[in-house]
């Protein structure tokens, strides 16, 4: 067995790609494989209690994985003793266990030998508290072990790429998350929120800021994805003010703003803060946001669901439905007409409701309500 220093280079720069992209997981075992002499292999984690093969496998059909997965793989003794090793260490199967037993064992017998699987070089990644991943390249049971020392070597020298690939993929899975755990927040609100990169296009834009797009009042969102407003004067304000916070001043200083946006239909203006995000360092080439809009539509009336506010304060439908009449503003009198009650029984609601939510007047009931349509 020989392989070339660009040989060598290939396989390395492979398992590179596939930290940021998996999908070339499956491409870089064949590699793996191919150059070791092995009829297969396939790269797991595992859990306590599970093991699984999860990224990739080569040289062994669905059905085969899937049965590793449900059962056999908690007979396995090599993952036994890679969770024990040190990561980086190598091993074949005659380091872990005997032939001889190696061949009485129900693993062997009912998943290996069918798969013409009984030997092999094998490596622990990585181990934590939740798990381990690790390596196998696989190759049928025959007379010489497949562990040559030089097998052992090339596998040595490999085996550090793969686990800076396979922690990197970790890493920017885990930002991954994070991003799109952020982003749905951001995406609940009731007010609107766009993040826009530091040449004033959008990177992000949620359902509130959507509707108030989709409106076409005031502001509105051009097809490159810059946000605009529909009064000249008003725009060239909003562009300098974005400027300002997404790149800076003539120092690169990034200061914050705050506009109002006024809105063709006549209805009270739009109100957008615009605030600096990110770490400061963005150019106009740069994808990253550095810039969110937050814009509050004061049309929209806090109303926070009448069922949230029986369950918090222990209220009947109709104490709650005079609260949320009253914090809307409206009179005490409108509010019993619409419930078609008299005002005497909206009072008595209204009283039991100061007393259910520790309120004592009209003016703390609304601040309270407009605290929980926020949240």
């Amino acid at each position: 067995m020989a392989l070339s220093l660009e040989g060598f280079s290939h396989i390395v720069s492979a398992i590179h790609e596939a930290a940021f992209d998996g999908s070339q997981w499956g491409e870089v075992l064949q590699k793996l494989v191919d150059a070791l002499g092995g009829c297969g292999g396939a790269l797991l984690s595992t859990e306590p209690g599970l093991r699984s093969i999860v990224s990739a496998a080569v040289g062994t059909d669905p059905a085969a994985v899937r049965a590793y997965n449900d059962y056999y793989g908690r007979l396995d003794p090599i993952a036994t003793a890679l969770e024990r090793a040190s990561p980086g260490a190598v091993l074949a199967v005659h380091d872990i266990v005997s032939l001889d037993e190696h061949r009485r064992s129900e693993f062997y017998n009912e998943w290996a030998a069918p798969l013409r699987i009984g030997d092999g070089l094998f490596c622990g990644l990585m181990r934590g508290e939740s798990g381990t991943a690790w390596l196998s390249v696989a190759a049928p049971l025959q007379s010489q072990p497949f562990g040559t020392p030089e097998r052992v070597d090339l596998m040595r020298l490999l085996v550090p790429h793969v686990q800076q690939a396979v922690r990197c993929q970790m890493l920017i899975g885990f930002q991954a998350r994070e991003l799109q755990s952020t982003l749905t927040v951001l995406d609940r609100l009731r007010h609107g929120v766009v993040l826009l990169a530091a040449n004033g296009r959008t990177v992000f834009v949620n359902a509130a800021a959507k509707l108030i797009f989709d409106s076409r009042d005031g502001l509105l969102l051009r097809g490159d994805g810059s946000v605009y407003a529909q009064h000249a004067a008003e725009d060239t304000t909003l562009r300098r003010v974005i400027g300002l916070c997404g790149v800076g001043d003539g120092d690169g200083i990034r200061s914050p703003g705050c506009l109002t946006i006024s809105r063709p239909t006549g209805q009270r203006a739009l109100v957008v803060h615009v605030m600096p995000v990110g770490d400061g360092r963005a150019n106009l080439a740069d994808a990253r946001a550095s810039t969110m809009l937050f814009i509050l539509d004061p049309e929209r009336e806090a109303r926070p669901p009448l069922d949230l506010v029986r369950h918090l304060y222990g209220l009947t439908k109709a104490e709650a439905a005079v609260a949320l009449g009253v914090g809307r503003g409206e009179g005490l009198q409108r509010v019993a007409d619409d419930l078609s009650i008299s005002i005497s029984t909206a009072r008595i609601h209204l009283q039991r409701a100061f007393e259910k939510t520790g309120t004592h007047r009209q003016a703390e009931l609304v601040r309270l309500l407009i605290e929980l349509e926020a949240g």
